[in-house]
This record gives structure tokens, C-alpha cells and sequence, in this order.
């Protein structure tokens, strides 16, 4: 009998652990399979919601009081902001894009038989061609270069010019014609974006099929983490696919959050993806005493001024926002206007707004310093005009990133320069104000002096807490021994660190950091040798993956024994 009743047990004990077992087998693959792809959307820079910062604009020269140069609202660059990589790659510090260091879309293989990736200007879909050609043949070690969407193209444009990229690890950027970006132009979709790198990034849209559109290449690839306070790429609006590869078909970048925009009942509207507040009212109204309607550019600084004077909205200090910040509204998937659908905005006007920023342009160009910038937000173009002869609407912002300048050269403002007569049609220069041997001397800021070579000191990162992760410095590279890494940096080096948790762990505290950029990521200023430390947490839970099948396995062993128990004492 006992015999008959250990098989009996025995039997229902093998039937229960293979039932439980394949159960719950199914259910760690199940789980691991949606880790695998969460955490494949992470490495891979896929879309996410979330918010961004914006970055200064590298404007640092002043033209009026509460202009762009006055103000440089934004995140300040990281020193350096670029670095080339010994590869023939730059990585931009500020936005975390590699680019490549060969801005002159060069020619891969031996031109005397046949070339493997034909470089030089082309068309937008021979762009497309080009970079798959560089994928298939793993160009600089990688083969997920991509065709730049129109946000990502513009990170690169500065108020500096393009002498300042050519000056600070790129080689070949073309002053004499644009670079294509994958983004189609939605007032007119035969046409794609583009950008001048010559004139601070203007965008225009050019027809990608005509023969007489051709432009260069400059392919990116990486982005979405690393990027310096926050100073993301976000993602811009365009959804639909009009080829393969392009901005509708990868939609790179931050996604914007659900609503974009808030209306705070207050005649104000926050964006919740850049944490701007906006006027409501897009059409420079009338406030009291403060004359509205489209004005020249130093009247929409006078009226910006008003407004603050009168403490328009209860608030005083509203601003005349940069270029950055104007575009930042801009949803390249729309026209008419080229703001998101849904916004609670009142009456955005279909000419262009002022920014506060100077088209700063080659120093020997005659409109250079006599021209700012605006941007059209009936089709999201953006241009140049003489301040002292373009009309149009201002639309004023506060909030956002204050400015903290790193300590790179802060030049004395230069005095608001002599306004030229006012044309009676575009800007065609008469020689009467400027002599055109030399213009208005604006000189360019002389760098402050680099730290002396060799004195370097040294940072210290440890690892605590019950949890574990990775850390990772950018510039630098960290070397770790168990949970204390170090890495050694010239005198007042800006660095930034970021932990990367991994499965089970999270990131508790930094200790020792400058500055708490967000969760994950901390800066540190190494004016002299400093000691940092990251606290994981999460217990006996922050095993790493490899671990995840016995820890498993153990637990169901553990859940198996106590089911037969009362088979056992049998």
C-alpha cells in the first residue's frame, strides 16, 4: 500500500513540477523577450517621450539690450563641445551625434576603377543611395549611418558660422552650397529640407528630383543618450515615409509628450516638451501701453521691453526668444501653420516672427551683424533680414534653461552697430555708409587662455549601494578596478558622467557631482582632483542578466518543494 502511494504521489509530483514548469518557463520568456526589446529600443536611440532642453545658440556677442548675445539663454556648450575621435568621426558633446569628420560627402573607394560610394554633390534620393552605399561597406567601422533629419542637421549650425566647425575637428564643410536633410518640406512635398552651414544654419527646401538640385552629404549616426544637459535631439513631427530611411520612416529624436502643449488659463501656454512659456495671443497684440502689431527688430525688443515694464500677465520677464527657441515650435509634418495639431495658440500669423539672434554670416559679408533672423510659421522656413528693414511679429517666451555660461571667452558687447540707411528693396548694399574694403569691425572673441599642459588631476568614481551599473565620462575614458574607476583630465575640464544600471538596479544618488544634470547623469568641474560616487540600488534583485536564469531556477525549485510537501511527510 505504502508503495502504490509513493508511485501515486510521485506521479502527481513529476505532473505538477512539468506543469508548473513550462508555465512559468513560458513566462520568463515572455518577460526576457520584452526586456530584450525595451532595452534594444534604448541602445538603439528608438523614439521616447520625454523633454529636452534647448542649447545657447554660441551667440556671446551683444547688438541691444535683450537680444540673444545679451541674454544666451539656453544650456551652455560643454568645453569642448566637439571631439574628434582619431577615426574620422566627431562626436558633437553637446547633442551625443557622431558625425562624420568629412563633411565634403567624399568619394569611398579607388576613383581610377570603380568607386565604391560616389561622393560630391547629388540629389536627395541619390543622398539616400549614398549613405546605404557607406552601411554596406561598414565606412569608419559602422553601417548605421543615416541621412540627418532636419533638427539633428541644424544642431550643427551655430551663430559662429561654419569657419568655427571647420576650426574645431571638421575638414571639407562646404561654403558654397547646402547639405540635405531627410525631412521633406510639408508646404510643398516634391521639396526636402536643407541647411546652410555658410549663414548659421538657415533652412530652405529644394526639389529633390530636378537635376539642377544637387547638394551635399553630411551622415550622422547614434544620439537620444550621452547628450550634454539634456540638450537632446527631439524628434520633428514629420510621420509620413516618402523613402526608405527617411525622417517619416526612422522619426528620430525625443518624441514630444501627450499634449505637446498646456494652456494655463492664465493667457499663457507652457511647451511641455522644451518647458517654455508662451504668449497665448501669437499676434503681438496690443498690452496698455505697448503698441502691438509687426514691428521692426529693435522695436520687437522695445515692445518685449514694454510688456515687461507693464508686468504683462503678472510676469516681467518675458523675452524675445533666440533662434533655437522659435524653431523649437516648428512641426515640420505641417504647414499653414507649421505648428502641432492641437495647440490652444490664438491667432499665429501666416508671415514670419523676429528672433533675437544676429545673423552673424562671413566676416567680409556686408549684411553680417546688420541682419537677424526669423522664421516663418506658416511653412517653417527660416531666414535673414535687415533689422533696420524687415517688419514682422514678435511673439514673447520666458522660462526654460537659464544661462550658465562654461568659462570659455566672454568678450566685452560690442556697441549696437550704425544702422545703414534703410533700402527701398532687398538688400542690395549701397557703398555709401561702409567702405567695401573692410566692414564694420566686429571682431571675433579671442579664446580665453587654455589651462597650461600638464597639469592634470584626477577624477575618482565609485560604485556603491546593493545595486551595480556601468559608468561611463564624456570626454575621457574611465578605467575601473572592481567598483573605483579613475580617469585623469587637464585643469578645468567639464566632464560628464553617466550611469547605466542594469536589469533590477536603479540609479539612488550621486554624491561629489558640480551639477545633478538629471537622474542618470551628473557634471563635474576638474579645477582640481575630485572624488565622485554613484549609488546603485536595488538589493539582491541587480544581478546581471546572465544570472537571471539560475536566480529563476533556484526560485522555482524553491516553489516546487513546497507544493509536494505533503506528498513528502507521506
Amino acid at each position: 500500500m505504502e508503495d502504490v502511494m509513493f508511485q501515486r504521489c510521485n506521479n502527481q509530483r513529476e505532473k505538477e513540477y512539468l506543469q508548473f514548469h513550462n508555465a512559468f518557463g513560458v513566462r520568463v520568456l515572455l518577460t526576457l523577450a520584452l526586456i530584450v526589446v525595451i532595452g534594444g529600443m534604448w541602445l538603439s536611440g528608438a523614439v521616447y517621450a520625454g523633454t529636452v532642453s534647448l542649447p545657447q545658440t554660441g551667440q556671446v556677442t551683444s547688438y541691444a539690450e535683450g537680444d540673444d548675445g545679451d541674454l544666451r539663454k539656453g544650456v551652455a556648450w560643454p568645453d569642448p563641445r566637439l571631439k574628434d575621435n582619431g577615426d574620422k568621426t566627431v562626436t558633437d558633446i553637446l547633442t551625443g551625434l557622431m558625425w562624420t569628420k568629412d563633411a565634403g560627402t567624399p568619394t569611398l573607394g579607388d576613383t581610377s576603377t570603380t568607386a565604391i560610394c560616389t561622393g560630391g554633390a547629388m540629389g536627395w534620393h541619390a543622398a539616400f543611395d549614398y549613405v546605404a552605399c557607406l552601411n554596406n561597406a561598414k565606412y569608419l567601422g559602422y553601417s548605421d549611418w543615416r541621412l540627418p533629419n532636419i533638427n539633428e542637421l541644424r544642431s550643427l549650425s551655430t551663430s559662429k558660422g561654419s569657419s568655427w566647425l571647420g576650426s574645431h575637428g571638421f575638414i571639407n564643410v562646404d561654403n558654397s552650397t547646402d547639405y540635405w536633410s531627410s525631412s521633406t518640406y510639408a508646404y510643398n512635398p516634391s521639396n526636402a529640407w536643407l541647411i546652410n552651414m555658410y549663414y548659421d544654419g538657415r533652412c530652405s527646401a529644394q526639389d529633390k528630383s530636378s537635376s539642377n538640385s544637387n547638394y551635399r552629404v553630411w551622415p550622422v549616426r547614434t544620439g537620444q543618450i550621452n547628450a550634454f544637459g539634456n540638450a537632446l535631439i527631439w524628434s520633428t513631427g514629420q510621420t509620413t515615409i516618402y523613402t526608405t530611411g527617411d525622417d517619416g520612416d526612422l522619426k528620430n529624436g525625443v518624441a514630444w509628450p501627450e499634449p505637446r502643449f498646456k494652456d494655463n488659463g492664465d493667457q499663457t501656454v507652457t511647451d511641455s516638451l522644451t518647458s517654455l512659456v508662451w504668449t497665448k495671443a501669437a499676434d503681438t497684440p496690443l498690452a496698455g501701453t505697448c503698441l502691438g502689431g509687426k514691428k521692426l527688430w529693435q522695436g520687437a525688443l522695445d515692445y518685449v521691453a514694454c510688456l515687461n515694464k507693464t508686468n504683462y500677465l503678472g510676469r516681467n520677464d518675458w523675452r524675445l526668444p533666440n533662434i533655437n527657441e522659435l524653431v523649437s515650435l516648428v512641426d515640420r509634418g505641417r504647414y499653414k501653420p507649421s505648428i502641432p495639431t492641437g495647440h490652444p495658440f490664438a491667432n499665429v500669423q501666416s508671415d514670419a516672427y523676429w528672433s533675437s539672434t544676429t545673423q552673424s554670416g562671413p566676416a567680409f559679408d556686408y549684411s553680417r551683424d546688420r541682419e537677424a533672423e526669423a522664421v516663418s510659421m506658416n511653412s517653417g522656413d527660416s531666414w535673414s533680414v535687415f533689422k533696420h528693414f524687415g517688419s514682422y511679429y514678435v511673439w514673447p517666451v520666458r522660462g526654460g534653461t537659464a544661462s550658465t555660461p562654461t568659462p570659455t571667452s566672454t568678450p566685452t558687447p560690442t556697441s549696437t552697430p550704425t544702422p545703414t540707411p534703410s533700402p527701398t528693396s532687398v538688400p542690395t548694399p549701397t557703398p555709401t555708409p561702409t567702405p567695401s574694403s573692410t566692414p564694420t569691425p566686429t571682431p571675433t572673441p579671442t579664446s580665453a587662455p587654455t589651462p597650461t599642459p600638464g597639469s592634470q588631476v584626477q577624477l575618482t568614481v565609485t560604485k556603491q549601494g546593493a545595486g551595480d551599473g556601468t559608468v561611463t565620462a564624456v570626454p575621457g575614458t574611465l578605467s575601473c578596478s572592481g567598483k573605483t574607476c579613475t580617469a585623469p583630465y587637464d585643469k578645468d575640464t567639464s566632464v560628464t558622467l553617466t550611469a547605466s544600471p542594469v536589469l533590477g538596479s536603479t540609479v539612488k544618488a550621486w554624491t561629489g557631482c558640480d551639477l545633478n544634470i538629471g537622474a542618470n547623469q551628473c557634471m563635474v568641474k576638474m579645477t582640481a582632483d575630485k572624488s565622485v560616487a554613484i549609488e546603485f540600488d536595488g538589493g539582491g534583485s541587480g544581478r546581471k542578466v546572465r544570472h537571471l536564469g539560475w536566480a529563476l531556477e533556484q526560485r522555482l525549485d524553491k516553489v516546487y518543494f513546497s507544493k509536494s510537501r505533503v506528498c513528502d511527510n507521506i
